[in-house]
C-alpha cells in the first residue's frame, strides 16, 4: 500500500492528477517586485482562514445529514486553496533547512556502516527538535526523515511523537499534504507489530484527529492513505506485498494480548465510521473512499466484530433494499468495497443479501459489468447447502450464454460454490455437456468449442478454459473428466504439458483429490517416456515438480535413474535437478532414499 516517491528535485512538480497526488497543481509564481507585497497580502488572509469545518461532510453539514453540492464545493476548495497555495507560497520565503538535512544524512551514511542505537536515534531526535514541520515540507528531506527514523520502531516513535505536540491545525496540514503524509504512513509501518502501549498512543492520536474530521480524511487522497495505513497497523498487518485490490484474508501479528486489546478499540472507532450507512451512503463509490472502506472491511476478517453484517442488516432492512443493493453492486468503486464485504460476513447475512435483491436479479448481475465481480466473491464463499443451492438453480440454463458473452468468471465462481456439495455437481455437468460427446468434453472445454471432433490442436486451449477444467477436477463426480483423461495419447500428454495455457490442466490432474490413482499414473507414465525433453521447457518444469510430489519414493528413484544420465542444459532442467538432489542420489543413493523418505 506504501507509495513509491517519484524522483523529482522540486516537489512542487511531483503531482500525478489534477487535484490529487502527493502535491496539488502548479501554481504561477508571482511578479519578483510583488512578491513581498503578495506575501504580506497572502498572510493577512491567512490569518482569517479557519480550516475546513471539524466534523462535517466537505461542507456545512454535520454527521448524518447530506450536504448541498455548493457547501461540499466551497469546503473542498477551501481546504485545497490551504493546502496547496498556502503552502507552496509560504515556501517560497522559507529556506530549506540545510544543516538539519546535513546532519540527517550524516546520521543515513552512518545507518549504512552500522545499526543505529536507540540511544543515537534519541540524540538525533533532540538534536532536530523544532524542526518537524519544516522538514515535511520538502521532499528531499522527508527522505532522509524516512531513512534515519524509519530504521526501527523506536526511531519511527520518536518523530511521532515530537509530531503529536503539534497543535491540531498544523498536524492536520501535514496529513492533507502529499509528501508529509507520505513520510508519516511509512513511520506507522515502521511500528508494525505494534511493541507496546506507549506505541498504541502514538497511533491513536493520529487515529483520533482523522476520526475527528472523517468527511475529509476519506475524500482526500494524502490524508486516506494514511487512515488505510493507520487500518492496516492497528489490525496486525503490515504494508501490503501487492497491489491486489479487492478481498484478500492475510494473517495478523500481534506482540501480546494487551496490546491486542488497546488495538482493537482504534478499529473499532474507525469501523464505526466506515460501516455507518447513513454518515457514508452515497459517497461508496467515490474512489478514496472506496479504497478507505476496503482496508476497513478486509481488516474486519481479522477482528470479526460483527460491524459489517450490521451495516449489512441496515441495508437490506430498508423498504428499497434491492434498489439499494443493485446500485451499490453496479457502481465502478462500490462494487470492489462489496467484494470485501461479502467475503467478510456470515452465512446468514449472505442469505440475507441474496433474498433481498439477488434471487429475483441474477442474471442481471451476472452480465453486468461491475456487478459480476461482487457476485463472484459471494459464490466463492458461499458455504451453505442451501444457498449453493440457489445458486445452482440461478446458474442453470444460463451457462452456454455465460460463456459466450466472456462471463468465465461467473462460471467459475458458481463451479466453486457448488464443488463443495457433491449432489449439485451432476446437473451442472450435464449442462456443460450439452455441446459435446462424453470423450471430447474436456477438449471442447479446454478450446472453448473449438474441437472440430478429429485431430486436437493444443495450440486452440484457451486459459479460461484451462481454469475452467481445473475447478471441475475438484469435482467429487469425475468419472466424465477420467474418461477423457484415459484416451489422450502419450504425445499430446506431453504437448499439452509444455504448452503456457495447457500445462495448468496437466498440473490440476495431479493435484486433484478425487481423481483415481490409475488415471494419474497413465499420465505420469506418458511424461516418463520423455522427461528430459518436458523438463527443458518453461511450463513443463512446473509440471513435473507436481509429477514429482505425486510420486512415491519407488517412482522416485526410476526417475532419477534415467535422469541422472540426461545431459539437461537449460536453467530449468538444473532446477529440477537441484529440487531432486540429483548430487546426493549419486553420492549416496541409502541417504538419499531415507531423506525422501521423511518428506513424504
Amino acid at each position: 500500500m506504501t507509495r513509491k516517491r517519484k524522483n523529482v528535485e522540486n516537489g512542487d512538480e511531483g503531482g500525478t492528477i489534477p487535484g490529487y497526488g502527493y502535491v496539488g497543481p502548479k501554481n504561477e509564481d508571482p511578479p519578483l517586485e510583488d512578491q513581498s507585497e503578495q506575501y504580506e497580502q497572502w498572510r493577512s488572509q491567512q490569518e482569517r482562514r479557519p480550516f475546513p469545518n471539524k466534523n462535517h461532510r466537505l461542507g456545512g453539514a454535520p454527521y448524518g445529514e447530506r450536504a448541498s453540492w455548493n457547501e461540499k464545493k466551497s469546503n473542498f476548495d477551501q481546504r485545497q486553496d490551504f493546502q496547496q497555495f498556502g503552502r507552496q507560497e509560504e515556501r517560497k520565503y522559507r529556506e530549506f533547512p540545510k544543516e538539519v538535512v546535513s546532519y540527517l544524512r550524516k546520521m543515513e551514511q552512518l545507518k549504512k556502516e552500522q545499526k543505529l542505537e536507540d540511544v543515537m536515534l534519541e540524540t538525533c531526535a533532540r538534536e532536530i527538535a523544532g524542526m518537524e514541520t519544516q522538514l515535511l515540507e520538502f521532499r528531499e528531506a522527508c527522505t532522509v526523515v524516512e531513512n534515519v527514523f524509519g530504521s526501527s520502531a523506536s526511531g519511527a516513535v520518536l518523530f511521532l511523537s515530537a509530531l503529536t505536540r503539534l497543535k491540531h491545525k498544523q498536524l492536520l496540514e501535514l496529513l492533507f499534504t502529499g509528501t508529509s503524509a507520505r513520510t508519516v504512513e511509512k513511520l506507522i509501518f515502521c511500528m508494525h507489530p505494534v511493541a507496546s502501549i506507549e506505541h498504541v498512543q502514538v497511533i491513536a492520536k493520529f487515529a483520533d484527529l482523522l476520526c475527528d474530521n472523517w468527511k475529509d480524511t476519506i475524500f482526500d487522497q494524502s490524508a486516506s492513505f494514511v487512515m488505510r495505513c493507520i487500518v492496516r497497523v492497528v489490525s496486525g498487518l503490515g504494508p501490503r506485498k501487492n497491489a491486489t485490490l479487492g478481498f484478500m484474508l492475510e494473517e495478523a501479528e500481534f506482540t501480546n494480548n494487551e496490546v491486542k486489546a488497546e488495538l482493537k478499540s482504534i478499529y473499532e472507532k474507525i469501523a464505526q465510521l466506515a460501516f455507518d450507512f447513513k454518515l457514508n451512503s452515497g459517497e461508496e463509490n467515490e474512489m478514496m473512499v472506496s479504497f478507505v472502506l476496503q482496508g476497513v472491511a478486509n481488516a474486519e476478517a481479522n477482528w470479526k466484530s460483527g460491524r459489517v453484517d450490521e451495516y449489512v442488516q441496515n441495508i437490506v432492512s430498508k423498504e428499497h433494499a434491492a434498489e439499494s443493493i443493485q446500485k451499490l453492486w453496479c457502481g465502478k468503486n462500490s462494487s470492489r468495497f462489496w467484494e470485501c464485504i461479502v467475503a467478510v460476513c456470515r452465512e446468514e447475512t449472505r442469505s440475507a443479501i441474496w433474498m433481498a435483491s439477488l434471487a429475483d436479479n441474477f442474471h442481471f448481475y451476472c452480465t453486468h459489468e461491475f456487478a459480476n465481480f461482487p457476485l463472484q466473491h459471494f459464490m466463492i464463499n458461499a458455504t451453505s447447502f442451501e444457498l449453493a443451492n440457489e445458486i445452482a438453480d440461478g446458474i442453470f440454463g444460463q451457462i452456454p450464454e455465460l460463456l459466450a458473452n466472456h462471463r468465465e468468471g461467473v462460471v467459475r465462481a458458481a463451479l466453486h460454490c457448488v464443488a463443495r456439495h457433491e449432489s449439485l455437481q451432476e446437473p451442472i455437468l450435464k449442462q456443460l455437456r450439452t455441446v459435446s460427446n462424453k470423450t471430447s468434453f474436456l477438449y471442447n472445454v479446454l478450446t472453448n468449442n473449438r474441437y472440430d471432433g478429429e485431430v486436437f490442436d493444443v495450440e486452440k486451449s484457451t486459459l479460461q478454459g484451462s481454469l475452467l477444467l481445473a475447478l471441475l477436477l475438484r469435482f467429487t463426480k469425475t468419472k466424465t473428466l477420467s474418461a477423457c483423461i484415459d484416451i489422450i495419447p502419450p504425445e499430446t500428454v506431453r504437448e499439452m504439458a509444455t504448452n503456457k495455457t495447457a500445462n495448468h490442466v496437466i498440473q490440476e490432474i495431479f493435484l486433484s483429490k478425487t481423481l483415481d490413482s490409475e488415471t494419474k499414473t497413465k499420465v505420469a507414465d506418458s511424461l516418463q517416456e520423455d522427461w528430459e525433453s518436458v523438463i527443458n521447457t518453461t511450463y513443463g518444469s512446473f509440471v513435473f515438480e507436481k509429477v514429482w510430489e505425486w510420486y512415491e519414493v519407488r517412482k522416485k528413484i526410476e526417475v532419477m535413474q534415467k535422469l541422472s544420465q540426461a545431459k539437461g542444459s537449460t536453467k530449468f532442467f538444473k532446477f529440477a535437478m537441484l529440487k531432486c538432489d540429483l548430487q546426493l542420489f549419486r553420492k549416496n543413493r541409502v541417504e538419499w532414499i531415507n531423506k525422501w523418505k521423511k518428506k513424504k
